[in-house]
């Protein structure tokens, strides 16, 4: 625990002289210096929340926590329940496969927080599932990304295979035409 909190102190003090940076073209003293600090601020404890919570896991994160819930939908596939959550303050999307007959225990987990070998948080300005949907195959949804120093917004239909009681890595196709 004196790990977490010492590394805490650390991110803290990092914050605190990393915003004044970004209000550095700004008079002192303005409304817009305190406020793109206040963004600033905002952002950064946001992302550190983010990343807390995916170091921090309860059995290999097999466990949501129901009450930061965004979007969820469930699918029987055979004897199994595929079900997906996304929540509140995460662009991550979270895959389970469970067994009705077993207690709703959770067979199998997958987090998708990347593409391309980029994670949603410092290789994109803007990462985010939509449209998603179960279909024989498996999780269908668009996956839309801006990278950071791009040429805007693409869109790509991706499926999340789901075989044999298993989910399998993101697949997905070229750029959709925007």
């Amino acid at each position: 625990m004196a790990i977490a909190r010492d590394s805490q102190r650390a991110w803290i003090k990092l914050r605190d002289t990393t915003c004044p940076l970004e209000a550095m073209d700004i008079e002192p003293g303005t409304a817009a210096h305190a406020t793109t600090i206040n963004n600033c601020i905002a952002r950064m404890s946001l992302e550190r929340a983010v990343y807390l919570d995916g170091i921090v896991t309860d059995r290999s994160g097999d466990l949501l926590d129901l009450n930061k819930v965004f979007t969820a939908g469930s699918q029987r596939y055979g004897d199994v329940v595929a079900r997906y959550v996304t929540t509140f303050g995460s662009v991550c999307l979270n895959a389970q496969i469970l067994a009705p007959d077993g207690g709703w225990r959770v067979l199998s987990s997958a987090r998708f927080c990347s593409f391309d070998g980029k994670s949603f948080w410092d290789g994109y300005s803007y990462a985010g599932f939509e449209n998603l949907e179960f279909h024989a195959d498996g999780l269908h949804v668009t996956l839309s990304l801006s990278e950071l120093r791009g040429n805007g917004e693409e869109r790509r239909a991706c499926v999340i295979p789901i075989q044999d009681s298993q989910i399998k890595e993101l697949k997905c196709g070229p750029p959709e035409s925007m």
